[in-house]
């Protein structure tokens, strides 16, 4: 074990939101106005203990993380039916504004040396907060501030046209889309270094708590001083432009129905970022994808289908993935940089499925899949990093294919016994098997192949919900749990992290108030507090053994 780690963190969050629609109806005519205001203000304190043998040390970190998000979003929408035939108009246009704040991040690592300090032994000697005496570096006490603005308009126009074929109702639908978005990031990274090396007090200043540390009274000779340790690539302007058009018809032959169609989108991105150095960086890319689809449903009976759809649908990359911004993430002890040519996935998507609806509110289905992904996004570990600091970046494999089975059911537990309880109490999960490969046939140094990066081989999902209608009391126990996955893509002589498997438990109670116009709910998340475990492989077999290399 090279790193362990086990952290507490508190959390205090609030949420506002404020909604105002209008509309009007005329006729056949509807004209909407809807118009949503969010305010998310997020307070979290994490404090993390363990063991550090880089360090020599008992290891203690804090970081102070301040998140204000503002979503304000406004759209015009119209609907109309005309004609002998019906046929029927829709549109809208859009507005949405996105403001992302961090005001005032604020880290810090304190070390308890192994060796013991000033003639005292450990574990009696003191932890040391670990203030660099020359340059500093983003992962060194710091504060980081950061300002997000995103702006985003759009339009959609719809028409149906219903027609008969071969005696069978039909419906022939074609419209537009678009969107233009725009952002622009900035961050502010401010370094704590010793004011004057020759004459600090080790012993007094780096045993003063965080709060004392940061205080603005211990910015001095006798102290810490401020480090600008911005870099160019800490911020970043982007936009980008998608167009998109399609054609549908839905036909209905007796018990089959068909639903077949094409989308063909336009998108262009442009991406200015800087690289540390001050390079430049474009990230300008032009995609035109044409994008089939097919649904087929067939009703064996009234509550029986068998389902088959293909199609083609791209993936693209965050605008900050294909940046040269970089950031710290605490969490997993990395740099996170974006990587301005990454290019979007295409991928192809085969499904079968048999369903049936034994009644009302309840399923059960079993369904087949397969996905073969062309420049799949993968987030990757980078040359030059260690156990204890990884530079993690974004990539894209050749191809890559995942396929398996599921199977969800949903079921009323009436059927136990006729009582109020288990009339209102409804079991469901769902479960699916998954192999995954990539292709590494063109990576110098690969043997074999390997999972794709995230994807489990298994995952379940189960729970159980309760809802009583007369005095709007509910309850919901949902169980979660994924196989071990990939969580970064290492490289020849770093081997790949895998996360660890873990059983988690959540629980929500609720009550409705003031005529189902109001919520009253309480949240207990991961009720088990497993731990997250991440480890690299060192007897060749994927899933976490004990002589595994354990990294948190």
């Amino acid at each position: 074990v090279v790193l362990d780690y086990k952290g507490n963190q508190n959390r205090f969050s609030t949420n506002m939101g404020l909604l105002a629609n209008l509309a009007y109806v005329k006729g056949n005519s509807k004209i909407a106005w809807k118009n949503t205001v969010n305010r998310v203000f997020d307070d979290a304190t994490t404090v993390r203990n363990g063991i550090n043998i880089q360090k020599q040390g008992d290891v203690r970190d804090y970081i102070y993380v301040l998140n204000e998000k503002t979503l304000i979003s406004s759209q015009l929408e119209g609907d109309h039916k005309f004609g002998e035939k019906e046929y029927r108009l829709n549109w809208n246009a859009n507005y949405a504004y996105n403001n992302s704040e961090q005001p005032d991040l604020r880290a810090l690592g304190y070390v308890r040396s192994f060796s013991g300090y000033n003639g005292q032994a450990y574990p009696n000697n003191p932890y040391l907060a670990q203030v660099p005496r020359g340059a500093s570096a983003s992962n060194d006490a710091r504060r980081f501030t950061s300002i997000l603005n995103e702006h985003s308009t759009g339009a959609a126009l719809n028409i149906t046209r219903p027609y008969e074929l071969f005696s069978g109702k039909s419906n022939l639908k074609f419209g537009y889309m678009g969107q233009y978005k725009i952002r622009d990031f900035g961050a502010t990274v401010l370094g704590y270094v010793v004011s004057n090396p020759n004459i600090y007090d080790e012993a007094a200043m780096a045993s003063l708590s965080p709060d004392e540390i940061f205080s603005p009274e211990n910015i001095g000779n006798n102290g810490f001083v401020l480090s600008d340790i911005t870099n160019a690539n800490d911020k970043y302007d982007a936009n980008s432009f998608l167009n998109s058009g399609y054609v549908m018809t839905d036909n209905t032959f007796g018990k089959l129905r068909s639903v077949l169609g094409a989308r063909v989108e336009s998108y262009i991105q442009n991406v200015g970022s800087r690289g540390k150095s001050g390079e430049v960086y474009s990230g300008k890319a032009t995609y035109l994808d044409v994008l089939p689809s097919l649904n087929l449903t067939y009703a064996l009976t009234d509550i029986t289908n068998l389902r088959l759809s293909a199609s083609r649908t791209v993936s693209r990359p965050e605008l900050r993935e294909v940046s040269a911004f970089s950031y710290y993430d605490f969490v997993a002890f990395s740099s996170v940089s974006g990587n301005p040519d990454l290019k979007r996935s295409q991928n192809t998507n085969l499904d079968f499925k048999y369903e049936v609806y034994p009644a009302s509110g309840e399923t059960f289905s079993v369904s087949l899949f397969y996905k073969d992904f062309r420049n799949a996004i993968e987030q990757i570990i980078l040359p030059g990093s260690n156990i204890e600091y990884r530079l993690r970046s974004f990539s894209n494999v050749t191809s890559a294919q995942t396929y398996g089975a599921e199977i969800e059911v949903r079921k009323k537990l009436s059927f136990i016994a006729d009582n109020n309880l288990f009339n209102n109490l409804t079991f469901f999960a769902n479960g699916a098997l998954i192999n995954s490969s990539v292709d590494l046939s063109g990576v110098e140094g690969a043997v074999g192949d390997r999972p794709l990066q995230g994807q489990s081989p298994y995952l379940i999902n189960s729970g159980l919900q309760y809802v009583e209608p007369n005095s709007s009391i509910g309850f919901n126990v949902l169980y979660n749990r994924i196989g071990h996955r990939i969580s970064d893509v290492g490289f020849v002589g770093y081997t790949d992290i895998y996360e660890n498997s873990r059983d988690v438990i959540d629980l929500q109670l609720s009550k409705r108030l003031l005529n189902n116009r109001a919520e009253l709910k309480l949240n207990v998340s991961d009720i088990l507090n497993q731990n997250s475990l991440f480890y690299q492989n060192t007897d060749g077999k994927r899933s976490y053994s004990a002589g595994d290399n354990v990294i948190n």
